[in-house]
């Protein structure tokens, strides 16, 4: 249900000429529900938990509380595990102040 609104929600904003930016919490951090959005053309921003599964665009898998605890972290693209398999890329940031990184895809 929610991904439907999700796509019908973001259809209307995309024939209205504008692009769609999804922002949610880590309550709605899916690997799946990322991948569709990106299939759909739909941008997101979303906070992560902290047992999330990450690959570096390098090849190395870690966990996201093991690598960036709390510390400065930089901008990289990643890729993001999940029960079915992973995102395509996306951008994980965290932003100034704030103790969870954060996802941003397209």
């Amino acid at each position: 249900m929610e991904e439907a609104f999700l796509y019908r929600l973001g259809r209307m904003v995309q024939a209205l000429g504008d692009t769609p930016l999804f922002l949610m919490d880590r309550g709605l951090d899916r690997v799946s529900r990322m991948k569709r959005l990106q299939e759909w053309g739909i941008g997101f921003l979303i906070r992560l938990r902290q047992n999330r599964q990450v690959a570096t665009e390098a090849g190395k898998v870690f966990l996201l509380e093991e690598r960036h605890p709390q510390g400065p972290m930089q901008r990289q693209g990643v890729r993001l595990f999940g029960p079915r398999g992973l995102t395509g890329g996306v951008m994980l940031h965290r932003a100034r102040g704030s103790r969870s990184p954060g996802v941003m895809g397209a």
